[in-house]
Order: structure tokens, then C-alpha cells, then sequence
């Protein structure tokens, strides 16, 4: 009996030590949301290569013809606060809009804004 006694107070120690009847540990996280900087809100006769800017970092770029962006005409990975759009993608004449997002975790938190800008009009 006191073999048994003893076994079971060794596991109730053991248990109790490694947490496992304690709740779920949760952390609040912090998400600074990068802002959209240039080219700047409305802006016209932007050239097809823009260099893109924000405050803080963001992981994402999108460009829509559309400021729902259901229909994402240009993404890619990205790191720190700038990006300089490759040639050949965009095209004169046409009004863009874009944003970009950070990661975290599964998900993605776009800027608060959505900017538009138009290409100058071509030859």
C-alpha cells in the first residue's frame, strides 16, 4: 500500500511540475502595420518602374486594377521598407492601385490604406 502511495504522489509532483493542469499560455503580439508612403495618393504620369515606399516593414506587395483587389495583377515577396517595381509589368496609361502587407503567423495584415496611382500615357 505504500509503494502505491508513494507512485501515485510521485506523479501527482510530476504532473504538477511540467504544467500540465495549468491553462493555456497566450501572448498578445504587437502589430505595427506599415503605411504607404509613394507614390503618393492619386498621383499621375508615374513611370512603369516605380520605386515603392513605406513606413516600418512589410513582407508583401500587391497591385489591382481594382481597390477591392479580387483581382491581384502583380505580387511578390519582399523585405524592408522600399521596392523597385522590375520592368515590363506595368503598362502607360493605366491606373494602379497597391498595398502592401506583414506576416505574421498564417496571416497577412495589410496597410490600413490603399493607394492609387497612373502611369503617364504612352507613345
Amino acid at each position: 500500500m505504500k509503494v502505491l502511495v508513494l507512485i501515485f504522489l510521485t506523479m501527482v509532483v510530476f504532473i504538477s511540475s511540467f504544467g500540465c493542469n495549468q491553462p493555456t499560455e497566450t501572448k498578445a503580439i504587437t502589430i505595427i502595420y506599415p503605411h504607404l508612403v509613394s507614390p503618393y495618393n492619386g498621383s499621375t504620369n508615374i513611370s512603369t518602374e516605380p520605386l515603392f515606399k513605406w513606413t516600418n516593414s512589410a513582407h508583401k506587395i500587391q497591385l489591382s486594377l481594382f481597390p477591392s483587389f479580387n483581382n491581384v495583377i502583380y505580387s511578390a515577396d519582399i523585405s524592408g521598407n522600399q521596392y523597385q517595381m522590375p520592368s515590363h509589368v506595368l503598362q502607360n496609361g493605366v491606373t494602379y492601385y497597391w498595398r502592401v502587407g506583414l506576416i505574421s503567423g498564417n496571416s497577412t495584415f495589410w496597410s490600413p490604406e490603399t493607394y492609387f496611382f497612373s502611369t503617364a500615357a504612352g507613345n
